[in-house]
């Protein structure tokens, strides 16, 4: 009986995955592959030509892509999304090859207006951009924000808070605000 629950389970992540590439495709996205999908993945939006995710992509359960027609949304080669990640492109978010993204971050290219004589809910978003390189490791629960590039080799501690400008390549980086460590050895 475990045998065929095993069965079942795969054949319904790969009907999972088979959706998810479909829908990206006809949609008018690029996708290379077949990606691993885990249960309720949500788009906002449709899918479109603005989304280009490379081979072997792993997107784990509960994670929200909201990229609207307009925003350009580039994942590389071999990249991991655990559970629960979102991604808010209002703009332009690129992650790198070989990337890793633990559960609970949250990836936002934008952010609200706050000037005082106007409800913040009517004032327009000020979208940035964000470029996460090759061979990073993002930690649980970490936030990133507009206007920040995550070099190649960088691992951001978890619980980290992403808003400066750059992350220098091959080191590591923690805390709110998420600033230097020490080099990777």
């Amino acid at each position: 009986m475990h045998f065929i629950f095993k069965i079942l389970k795969k054949i319904i992540s790969v009907i999972r995955s088979l959706k998810f590439y479909c829908y990206v495709k006809i949609c008018g996205g690029k996708i290379i592959g077949l990606p691993r999908v885990g249960e309720k993945v949500i788009w906002k939006y449709p899918p479109h030509s603005g989304i280009s995710i490379g081979k072997n992509f792993d997107i784990g359960h509960n994670c929200f892509l909201e990229v609207p027609k307009g925003a350009n949304l580039n994942i590389g080669d071999n990249v991991k999304l655990t559970h629960s990640v979102t991604i808010s492109c209002l703009n332009y978010i690129e992650i790198g090859n070989d990337t890793l993204i633990a559960e609970f971050c949250s990836i936002r290219d934008s952010t609200h207006n706050i000037k005082l004589n106007s409800l913040i809910r009517h004032q327009q978003a000020i979208k940035g951009m964000i470029k996460i390189g090759n061979d990073v490791w993002v930690g649980r629960n970490t936030s990133i924000f507009n206007d920040v590039t995550i070099n190649d080799g960088c691992v951001i501690g978890a619980n980290s808070l992403c808003s400066k400008n750059s992350y220098v390549k091959n080191t590591i980086n923690v805390g709110i605000p998420c600033s230097y460590l020490k080099n990777r050895i």
